[in-house]
Parts: structure tokens; sequence; C-alpha cells
């Protein structure tokens, strides 16, 4: 039942524990590590090392997510820079400030807005924090504690729809047979509204345990407003690519020859940040260098967090794809049909598939997980008796948790480097505890049927 790709799994994950909780290494080194142990568990495995780096290295580099993390980087970085941060925060707080803890209650709904728009955790937790987390520790909020509500928020880029997580479980063939998609749609859209309340709730939780109180001197809105009132044009960086992909207007130009291809070829987790980005050296643009010598020193600062998140994903990808090359996928079907022939009871069942869904979600990606255990795990349910639409709600709620669990939590990494927390790994007991603990709580109440969704 255990074979050469679970071992892989064990031996990656197992390393990148050691190197970066234990032994204080950079997240991207730790990756690394992690990546060698893979290599050499298939070299014993006798798998073809020279096969398996380049196919590996392959299918990082072609991997469209590891740019758009670099760029979501870059992105917070310049918004940083350029001070559009800190005059949106001014008029955030203008608005919100005399709600307590309205910071993480606006961080939460945007990362749920962020959900509707593109499903991605790490560009997610890229957009929401780089406004909400500058404005959360502004209002009391500690620098882990900001980095822990934007990454475990970024969970909602997968359990909000659409998500890639939701395309992929209707692109398998045993799942496109049993259920209709808009049926699913609704579904998870109703499951992702209960995690947001459970995410909201926590807000609520932080903020009385940590006493955090109303904004001190709040500026009135048209002072605010006059002051840094262009700095709201950020937005038209997530509304363009928006309008160009859905609605309307792209119905409208993917209906002209000359544009068709063009439009349908925009990716919003590409776009998002590349729009963002120009709108805000647009914006900022008087904050910027004057001189060759000022930009380089910019850059050598942004290269520094770039490269930790780039290098800690891009070998997160590698490692993926050689557990994947090794026989992952299959063996994990071999694990469920035992979990199946024990004739365990059903919120017993659900509780062992959610738990081996996030600690894929651990190295792996949202999407990767899906692929690797996603028809598994819903042929497992469905046989026991679990409603398809339950079933695959469910699914998709343990597997969003890519943010809350070690080692390879890209969201985790790209909130700590807007908040400069060093150590992001003290943000991990929080992010399993409170929100990989309560999606998996979410996850069986809706599987066994407690928590109504439309089916």
């Amino acid at each position: 039942m255990i074979g050469i790709g679970i071992i892989s799994l064990i031996v990656f994950i197992g390393l990148i524990i050691i190197w970066n909780a234990f032994l204080k290494r950079s997240a991207g080194e730790s990756m690394f590590i992690g990546y060698l142990g893979t290599l050499i568990v298939c070299i014993i495995g006798g798998g073809d090392i020279v096969g398996l780096t380049k196919e590996s290295f392959v299918d990082a580099s072609t991997e469209s997510t590891l740019f758009a993390v670099v760029a979501f980087c870059f992105m917070a970085y310049m918004m940083q820079k350029t001070g559009i941060i800190v005059r949106l925060v001014h008029i955030l707080n203008s608005i919100f400030g005399r709600l307590a803890g309205g910071a993480g209650y606006v961080s939460t709904m945007a990362s749920a807005l962020m959900g509707m728009v593109a499903g991605s955790g790490s560009g997610n937790a890229a957009v929401s924090g780089a406004i909400t987390i500058p404005w959360m520790k502004e209002s009391g909020f500690s620098p882990e504690l900001s980095t822990t509500i934007v990454a475990g928020n970024a969970s909602l880029g997968m359990s909000i729809p659409p998500s890639n997580a939701l395309f992929t479980l209707l692109a398998m063939p045993v799942i496109a047979n049993a259920v209709q998609a808009d049926a699913l749609y609704i579904a998870n859209f109703c499951a992702g509204m209960w995690v947001l309340l459970i995410r909201l709730i926590l807000v609520f939780y932080y903020t009385r345990r940590d006493h955090i109180q109303k904004a001190s001197n709040i500026r009135p809105l048209k002072e605010t407003m006059k002051e840094g009132g262009k700095s709201i044009s950020v937005f038209l960086g997530i509304l363009i690519p928006l309008f160009l992909t859905t609605g309307p207007l792209a119905d409208f130009l993917k209906g002209k020859e000359y544009l068709g291809k063009g439009v349908g070829a925009v990716n919003l987790i590409l776009w998002i940040p590349i729009c963002l980005t120009i709108v805000t050296l647009i914006e900022g643009r008087k904050h910027l260098p004057r001189s060759f010598k000022g930009w380089t020193g910019l850059f050598r600062g942004c290269l520094h967090s770039c490269s930790n998140v780039g290098g800690a994903m891009f070998f997160a990808y590698t490692g993926a794809s050689i557990m994947t090359t090794m026989g992952l996928q299959k063996e994990m079907e071999v694990v469920f049909s035992h979990l199946q022939n024990l004739g365990v009871p059903v919120i017993i069942m659900l509780l062992l598939i959610g738990i081996i869904i996030m600690v894929l979600a651990g190295p792996l990606t949202s999407v990767a997980t899906i692929v690797t255990a996603g028809s598994v795990c819903f042929t497992a349910l469905t046989a026991m008796g679990v409603n398809p639409l339950l079933a695959l709600s469910a699914i998709i709620v343990f597997a969003a948790t890519e943010g809350c669990t070690p080692p390879a939590s890209a969201p985790l990494y790209v909130a700590a480097g807007i908040a400069d927390v060093e150590n992001s790994n003290t943000c991990f007991k929080p992010l399993i505890l409170h929100y990989a603990g309560t999606s998996l709580i979410v996850g069986l109440l809706i599987g066994v049927g407690i928590l109504p969704i439309i089916t």
C-alpha cells in the first residue's frame, strides 16, 4: 500500500519541517533540501534521476502560478515603496476605523471577493494582504496575527467559486458524469459562505482576545480623499482584466474574430498582478527613484523577498512533479480502497479523507491535491451513500487549506513578506488550529448534511 510515491511525500515534508522549523533555514533552501530528498528516494526506488530532474524542472518552469506568485510579490513591494498603501490605509481608516477590528473584517471580506474573481490562494494573499496588512498593523494587530489572518483567508480563494479546484474536479469523467456544473457551482458557493462565516467569527475572536480597539486619530474622509484619493485607482488593476474576461464586454470582444482569441487567452491570475503593478507605478510615479542608483537599490530590496518565495515555490512544484511521476496518485487510490473496505462509518471516512487531503495540501497546491486524490475521494464517499454535491463541496473545502498547512504555504510566505515577519513558522500553529481545523469541521458537517447547502 505504501510505495515510492508516498515515501517520497513523507521524506519531502519531513526534511522541509526539520530544515525550516528546527534548523531555522529559509523557506527556499528548505524546499530545495526536500526536493533533493525526493530525488534520493527515487534513486533508491530505481527511478531515472536525469529524466526525473529534467521533467520536474520543465513542469515547474511552465507552471503559470509560479510566475503569478513572483509577480504578486513584486506588486506588493512596489505598492509599499510608492506609498500607495499608506494613502489607501488612511482612506480605509476614515471609513471603517470606528469599528474595532475593522481592518481584519475588511481583509476577510476582501479575500472572499478575490475568491469570486480569481481562485488563487497566493494571489488572494498578495492582493488583500498588500492593502490590509499595513492597515491591520496600524490598527493594533501584531505582524504575526496580520500574517495569519491573510494566509488563513487565502483558503477563500479556492473555497468560493469560480476556482481552479472546481474546474479540475469537473474535468474528471467520473465526476462530470455524476453532477451538473451549475449545481456544483451553487453547492460550492454555499460551502464557501460557511467558510467565510467562520473566518469572520475568528476575526471577532482575535479582536476580543487581543483587546484591539477602534482606530485612534481618525481623519475625516473628505481630508483623506483629498490627500490620497487617486490611490483608489489601483483597483483598476483588478477591474480591467476582470471586465475583459467576464460579463457583457468579454462576450462582445470574444465575438470579434480579431480579438476573440486574445481575450480568451487572458489569464486572470497572471494579469491581475501585472495590471496592479502598472497602475501602481503610474499613480505613485512621483515617489519612484530618479537615478540609476536609486532604481538599483529598489530592485535589490525587492530581490530578497521575491527570490525566497519564488525559490520556495519552484522547488515545491519540482517535488510535487516527482511525487506524481513516481505514482503518488495510484498509491493514494490503493489507500482509499483499503479504507473503504474497512467498513468505517461515513463520519470517520470523511475525517480520514479530510486529514489526508490536508496533509497533501501541505507540499502540493490545491489543484495538485485535487488531481492526486479528488476522484478517488469522491468515489469512496459516494459509494458510502454521500450526496455527490456534498462530497465534492467537502473535498474542495479540505483542499483549499494549502495556505494553512506546512510546509509549502505560498500564501503564508507572501503574507509574511508583506508584514516583515522573519520567522513565518510562528504562524503555522494558529493556521493549523484555527483555520485548517475549522475547515476540517466545516467539511465534515457539510459532508454529513448538518450544515445545509443548496443541492
